[in-house]
């Protein structure tokens, strides 16, 4: 599952579980996110180290990111430690930094994007870290999804708006397009909560690059 933090990455991805997926050992609660961020924290811990020893972080994230014959070993060790499942699956927001090196080892791996209104992000990222500023959460938002854009146009997998009024039935969509089995509809709306949507973001003034990509974005909602 491809997105930035603040997303609905975590809603895909518990959902994504319900529908099949194996996650492994991930976190089912934190402070920020009551539910968990369903992320395995080997690859969290993965992809920090990464960003980092390339001279950025998940704020700033480096420009380049070069995978070295240490950080490949890590990765192979978590992909044989999924080797007992048929279908299985992860989220980390910063594996659109860190994405050539898993499909390097997974070759084959099925991508799965989603992306939220800038403005919603941008809010949410503040109140999780109230030294980021809004307009800060704009650049991180632009950072982010020029890579989910980037990938969509390279590999053409489906895309998720977060705060789509279709939201489920999109979702329904890709899971009939994987072939994963069928979840009851009390099931997914446990899980997807429509509360979390942002009403202030309609209307706002957007910087213009930021604007532009979240137009790109929208055209492409569910098209492979």
């Amino acid at each position: 599952m491809l997105g930035m933090h603040r997303s609905g990455t975590s809603c895909l991805t518990a959902m994504m579980e319900h529908a099949g997926i194996h996650l492994g050992t991930v976190s089912r609660h934190n402070k920020f996110n009551l539910r968990g961020n369903h992320e395995n924290p080997l690859i969290l811990k993965l992809s920090d180290n990464l960003l980092v020893e390339c001279g950025g972080d998940w704020r700033l994230p480096p420009s380049v990111v070069t995978w070295t014959t240490k950080h490949k070993r890590v990765r192979d060790q978590i992909i044989t430690s999924y080797a007992h499942v048929d279908c299985w699956g992860f989220k980390d927001p910063r594996t659109l930094f860190t994405l050539d090196g898993w499909l390097e080892a997974l070759p084959n791996l099925n991508l799965i994007g989603i992306f939220r209104h800038p403005h919603s992000v941008a809010l949410s990222l503040h109140r999780r870290n109230s030294d980021l500023s809004i307009e800060e959460g704009y650049k991180i938002w632009f950072a982010y999804n020029k890579k989910l854009y980037y990938y969509l146009d390279k590999y053409k997998f489906p895309i998720l708006k977060f705060e789509a009024q279709g939201f489920l039935d999109d979702f329904e969509r890709i899971r009939k397009k994987f072939k994963l089995p069928a979840q009851h509809q009390a099931e997914r709306e446990d899980i997807y909560d429509p509360s979390l949507h942002s009403k202030t973001s309609q209307n706002i003034q957007l910087p213009d690059e930021v604007e532009i990509l979240f137009n790109k974005l929208n055209e492409r909602v569910i098209q492979n």
